[in-house]
């Protein structure tokens, strides 16, 4: 038996689509498991599921108890590698979807006066300002010193006093 929609949407969300276990991005190659089976006395809640990848999954699914090879996955440590991978993409059981609506909304807008960062180029940073959730992509050839232009635009904002993610 399937999780419902609601269930589904939920668990995919927090996981951003990544398998719990080796963490890959999977996209629609997901499939949602239940760490305590409904025949074993488990439900379809959000607590009970666990996103996996084709591969996990089957791995989860392939042990074989009456012959042991390796060691079983436990609820334990399932709902343990579910709840790290929910972590990594930034929700916890306690977020509802209201934090995640408001958190959205204070990473995507941004207005001028948001500037938090800076090239270090008085004329780059009046062309091309870097506001905050900015994705900038700098491209040019093999051997152009592009990591040495990033590490200075890092140096510069770190001495400014403002934070730097590379």
């Amino acid at each position: 038996m399937g999780f419902p929609t609601s269930v589904a949407d939920e668990v995919l969300v927090r996981c951003g689509r990544h398998c719990c276990i080796c963490g890959e991005f999977v996209g629609s190659k997901i499939e949602l498991h239940h760490i305590i089976q409904v025949a074993d006395g488990g439900d379809n809640s959000v607590d009970n599921c666990i996103p996996l990848c084709f591969n996990c999954h089957a791995e989860v699914k392939s042990y074989n108890p009456r012959h042991p090879k390796g060691r079983m996955y436990t609820p334990a440590e399932l709902k343990g590698h579910r709840d790290k991978c929910y972590k990594k993409y930034g929700f916890s059981d306690n977020m509802t979807k209201m934090d995640v609506d408001e958190t959205d909304e204070t990473i995507f807008t941004s207005k001028k006066s948001d500037i938090a960062v800076a090239w270090g180029y008085v004329e780059q940073d009046k062309l091309c300002p870097l506001l905050p959730g900015t994705l900038v992509l700098i491209a040019g050839y093999t051997e152009s010193r592009k990591s040495t232009y990033v590490q200075h635009v890092a140096n510069w904002n770190i001495k400014q006093g403002h934070r730097a993610y590379l």
